[in-house]
């Protein structure tokens, strides 16, 4: 004979805590940055010392003509002569700048957070399609650049190789 009792629902089960869940996505959070910032250091040299030399050339790249109805900007940067080491700007190689290798230490000592940037473009206005190649350095590293390609960089200074 059924019973005239009232059951109780049955019990839900557990939930993981708010605690657990922020440790768990904290804990592979932290991981994840971890691996990033291990694929992101660079190799040492071959004899075991500290931080190879980075070194990129921008090849055979030859400027494509100016359209007529644009109007080019003028590179932010102080010209330099073709001997002279250069600082922050964009640089047009071949007017601002001699074609050929450059070099620098890296990074600007001194400065709360150090960073020594550069980009290639085949055009002043550095729009995405335009990037040729780009580093950021965090030591010393050399760049040779072609005839007609814009040299912009910040956070430190380049001298002939």
């Amino acid at each position: 004979m059924p019973s005239s009792e009232p059951t109780a629902p049955a019990a839900r089960p557990a939930r993981p805590g708010l605690r657990r869940s922020i440790l768990t996505h904290g804990a592979v959070g932290v991981l994840c940055l971890a691996v990033g910032a291990a694929i992101g250091v660079p190799g040492g040299t071959e004899d075991g010392g500290g931080a190879a030399e980075q070194s990129l050339t921008a090849g055979a790249w030859t400027a494509p003509a100016p359209a007529a109805a644009e109007e080019t900007p003028e590179p932010a940067g102080e010209p330099a002569d073709s001997g002279a080491s250069f600082g922050p700007g964009v640089y047009l190689v071949g007017e601002d700048i001699a074609p050929g290798e450059y070099r620098t230490a890296g990074p600007a000592a001194g400065v709360l957070a150090p960073l020594c940037r550069w980009t290639l473009t085949s055009d002043p206005g550095g729009g995405f399609d335009a990037v040729l190649a780009n580093g950021m350095p965090d030591g010393p590293a050399r760049v040779t650049v072609a005839e007609g390609a814009y040299f912009e960089t910040s956070g430190c200074a380049w001298e002939p190789a």
